[in-house]
């Protein structure tokens, strides 16, 4: 039997959770026996479709008995992980009806302290992480260029100039102007 639930959201679950136990399953429903039994028939029978649990309520769907019909069931839970109270789409969902109890009996059997995330891997709920493309987050690289236009013979020889006044820290000590602006020429029509 494969069991049909959803993966826990892990982002907000408490540090500390104890497993289900089946004496709050029974305390909570000690006045409705029979909605024991047939929850625990709707989890034999492998009726509960998803289960979650987030900050002390566990949510998910249960199959109804005969139709091909799911009812959206809630049981919220004390600091003690006892059942304080249960919500249900049935017509019995005011009450304790089954389908809560499978619910819960599906979480019993699911749930473990090893669903447990650690508090200091946990994310802080203010955190928002979102998906992004690579491309996205490195977009390619303009072409740069230093000047806003191509450069003409007059800022070759400012810049000869300039140079030219830091000799033997620019490597032209020993050039010629001539040379100097062959390469300067060279260098800016590639």
């Amino acid at each position: 039997m494969t069991p049909k639930f959803s993966v826990l959201n892990k982002q907000h679950i408490p540090e500390k959770m104890a497993s289900l136990s089946i004496a709050s399953l029974i305390s909570f429903f000690s006045e409705e026996k029979k909605s024991i039994r047939k929850g625990e028939n709707h989890y034999k029978s492998d009726h509960v479709e998803s289960l979650s649990y987030q900050q002390g309520v566990l949510r998910g769907e249960v199959h109804a008995s005969m139709k091909k019909k799911f009812y959206k069931v809630t049981i919220y839970l004390d600091e003690q992980h006892e059942i304080k109270s249960t919500e249900c789409e049935c017509p019995r969902g005011a009450f304790k009806c089954s389908h809560a109890a499978a619910l819960f009996i599906h979480g019993i059997h699911n749930l473990s302290r090893t669903d447990v995330e650690c508090q200091w891997r946990k994310r802080k709920s203010n955190t928002s992480l979102s998906a992004q493309a690579v491309a996205e987050m490195f977009p390619p690289p303009k072409k740069y260029t230093a000047l806003g236009r191509k450069p003409v013979q007059v800022d070759r020889a400012q810049l000869y100039k300039d140079l030219k006044q830091y000799r033997r820290f620019t490597g032209f000590s020993g050039c010629s102007v001539q040379s100097h602006l062959l390469l300067t020429n060279y260098q800016f029509q590639q």
